[in-house]
């Protein structure tokens, strides 16, 4: 067996007097392990917020929005702006839509709103919003055109606004359109629907501002005529929505304009990445006070083995080999604490996954409970990180224990 090897595996070994050196060298291997476990789980937590949130989004809304700088609208079937955006092969799915402010109306309570356009017939192109209707008039889910020439047309509107409204599927909402309109002088756009659905999504920006009605009588609300915003778009693969965006500018320019779903939702993604970075480092540093805790073992191993480091010298062992000694004990510690945290950093994640034991209040966050993303980057990468600072700890008690001098060292034993 390898020389330093073998001396240094059983040093870590309890051996009679040695017995509370092993000790305290387990110790140092706990604080590598719940410090490599802490940064996994941090950055799985983390990992799995932004993936959440990313689904929450990008399902619920399109991964592009197509209209133009000013806003203004345009007609789209003289144009033929739809089948160029069609041409393009990353592009899965086309939505017309229109966007505008509003107040809307129960029977109690007045509020502001956003009130969407859609064509019912399209909206699953680019948008998934079905599958957060969490209550319906309809065996469809959602049903936004009017039945009969005398039947109202039909609204979906979040679960928030609709608590504030204290409205129900069934009931009569008015919304009013003040663009345009000059107070006392032009009465608003009024008309009259009837609440088929209510959808809950999680995000509080939506579930609280965000109605849906027909495109058709969005068109009929605020007086456009035929004219549309413009269009969602969904894409076979969302990360590609840069790439798509940089395409669909350069083919159309000006007065058009692409936002991509990052660009939407830039400030909140923009503080995950913040808040990622910041976590990395305070839990980091679990692992940094481990590997001084390393530090002061191996100084003390040093100082418990100097007799030990004198006989091996005396006998020929070299510098090189009595640093490696040392070296390998850091590698030890480091290695086998790093795989100790990884593997219950694992187990925890699991656990949260399968079980969702920490729970969180859907009202405040977007999830029910702490989501968890497994990767194995982030157990090869910590694993790694980890090992290799407790190697570099060791490399000044490795220095100290290879430079005792062997007639100094076993003078007085």
């Amino acid at each position: 067996m390898f020389f330093p090897f073998f001396v240094s595996s059983r040093y870590l070994k309890a051996q009679r007097k040695s017995g509370f050196i092993s000790l305290i060298a387990y110790i140092s291997m706990t604080g590598v392990a719940l410090g490599t476990a802490a940064l996994i789980i941090t950055l799985a937590v983390m990992a799995g917020f932004e993936r959440e949130l990313r689904i929450k989004f990008v399902n619920f809304d399109s991964h592009l929005r197509f209209r133009t700088f000013e806003g203004t609208e345009f007609i789209d079937p003289e144009t033929g702006l739809e089948q160029k955006l069609r041409e393009n092969q990353e592009i899965s799915g086309v939505s017309p839509y229109i966007e505008r402010e509003a107040m809307i109306r129960s029977k109690q309570v007045t509020d502001g709103v956003i009130v969407k356009g859609i064509d019912e017939t399209r909206v699953d192109e680019a948008l998934n919003i079905r599958r957060d209707v969490v209550e319906s008039k309809y065996n469809n889910r959602i049903h936004l055109k009017q039945d009969t020439s005398d039947a109202l047309p039909g609204i979906l509107i979040g679960q928030k606004l609709a608590d504030r409204l204290y409205a129900k599927v069934g009931d009569k909402l008015t919304l009013f359109s003040l663009q345009g309109t000059i107070a006392f002088i032009q009465q608003p756009s009024v008309r009259q629907y009837i609440l088929t659905g209510i959808y809950r999504s999680g995000l509080s920006e939506y579930d609280n501002v965000y109605v849906y009605v027909d495109l058709n009588e969005a068109q009929k609300l605020f007086k456009m005529g035929s004219t549309i915003h413009g269009y969602e778009l969904r894409l076979k693969n969302q990360m590609e929505a840069t790439t798509v965006q940089k395409e669909l500018t350069k083919a159309f320019g000006y007065p058009y304009y692409v936002r991509t779903w990052l660009d939407v939702h830039r400030n909140l993604f923009g503080w995950l990445e913040t808040n990622h970075y910041i976590m990395t480092i305070i839990f980091g540093l679990i692992i940094l006070v481990a590997a001084f805790n390393i530090v002061g073992t191996l100084f003390i191993i040093v100082i418990e083995k100097t007799r030990d480091i004198g006989i091996l010298k005396s006998m020929g062992a070299k510098q090189k080999a009595i640093a490696r000694i040392f070296l390998f004990e850091g590698l030890f510690i480091g290695l086998m604490g790093s795989a100790a945290g990884a593997a219950l950093a694992y187990v925890i994640c699991r656990v949260q996954q399968d079980f969702r034991i920490l729970a969180l209040d859907s009202d405040v966050y977007f999830m029910d409970s702490v989501p968890m993303e497994i990767k194995w980057q982030f157990f090869a990468g910590m694993i790694l990180f980890s090992t290799l600072l407790c190697v570099l700890a060791t490399v000044l008690p490795s220095l100290r224990a290879a430079r005792l001098d062997a007639v100094e060292a076993i003078r007085y034993e």
